[in-house]
Parts: C-alpha cells; structure tokens; sequence
C-alpha cells in the first residue's frame, strides 16, 4: 500500500519575499565614488494582497529611505530602488522587506544579499577610472594632456613641455599650453623675448 503525500513548502496567506538574483546594481561595474542604483524586485508568494516596505543596507548603513511596496497576490512583481555613492572598497547590499501588512507569515524569504561586489578604483573620484586617468590623484575628468606625455595637464608641472614650469609661465606672462607663446620658432624656455615674435 502507498499513501499519496506532496512534498514542498507550505503555502502561506501573506508571504512578501526576495531572492538573491532579485537584488541587482547599476551600473553593472560601478565606479568607486560615483553614484549607483540597487534594485529590488518583491514578488508575493502568498496567496492574498499585501504591503510593505523595503529597506536597503551598506553594513550598518541605510541607504535612502524605506521604499513603499504593494504586491497582489500572484501577481506582477513590484521593483523598487535606491541611490548611493559607490565606496571605494569591496561592498555588498542587503535588502530587506519588513512592515508587512498583514503580517507576513513566512520571515525565511524576506532577506537577499548582493555578492561581493568590487568597484572599479577611482582616487580622485573624477570619472575616470585609475586604469585610464593620466592623473589618478588630481580630478580631471576631461583628461586634457596637451603634451602628450604620460601626465594630464592637471598633474604635469610642465604642461607644454617647453622647460618652463606652468607656474612660472604664468607669472611671465607666457601660455603654459603652448612651448612657443610668440610662434617664432624658439621654445618659451629658450627665448629672451617669449612675447614678441
């Protein structure tokens, strides 16, 4: 003899939940310093309507406000979202759905947490990335390099590589973007006249 039985979870009435792939950030490969967005899709698993909010963690960090969610029972998911400023370090995000109204019966869904995410460095947090920042500690988001050397202007005492510092160039009167001011041929170190062709 055999007796029929189902295997499976029980059926709750109110079960607001989230799972792990239901947390997701934007961009895909954040920036360190630059703001991002973290999403959250609450789906109810339960078999009447309910509410809630969804409220999102950095660590012990609450990051923005508590955001409202009203799901119908078996119904279309409801996305919610965020926005903060990407650490400079590894990181991950926890979502949370709490204030359940009704009271949501089944607690064992209503966590998920991101993976270790690992943002793209950016010291100076002007844009750039530090793998492509010809001046990784100054900000310089346009990346202006007007001599082409390994340094941006923003971080080359020497912008126009003439042998004359930009801020002596300055204090003389001379363009410290361009090696001959006066355009007569001779570098603006090497001229006793650099304004007068």
């Amino acid at each position: 003899l055999s007796f029929p039985f189902v295997l499976g979870a029980t059926e709750f009435e109110y079960d607001l939940g989230l799972r792990a792939e239901d947390v997701v950030i934007a961009p895909e490969n954040p920036i360190a310093g630059q703001n991002a967005r973290i999403y959250a899709t609450v789906r109810n698993y339960g078999t009447k309507d309910a509410s809630g909010v969804v409220v999102f963690y950095q660590g012990a960090k609450v990051l923005g406000e508590p955001q409202p969610v009203s799901v119908k029972a078996r119904g279309l998911a409801d996305d919610v979202f965020v926005d903060f400023t990407v650490p400079d370090g590894q990181f991950n995000i926890l979502a949370k759905v709490s204030e359940v109204r009704p009271s949501d019966q089944n607690p064992a869904n209503t966590e998920a947490v991101t993976p270790l995410i690992e943002p793209l460095a950016d010291q100076d947090h002007d844009g750039v990335i530090d793998s492509k920042d010809n001046c990784i500690s100054v900000v310089n988001a346009n990346q202006n390099n007007h001599d082409g050397d390994t340094f941006g202007d923003a971080c080359d005492p020497d912008s126009d590589n003439d042998g004359l510092a930009d801020i002596d160039e300055v204090a003389r009167g001379t363009n410290p973007y361009n090696p001959d001011t006066d355009g007569d041929g001779m570098l603006d170190s090497k001229d006793a006249h650099p304004l007068t062709a």
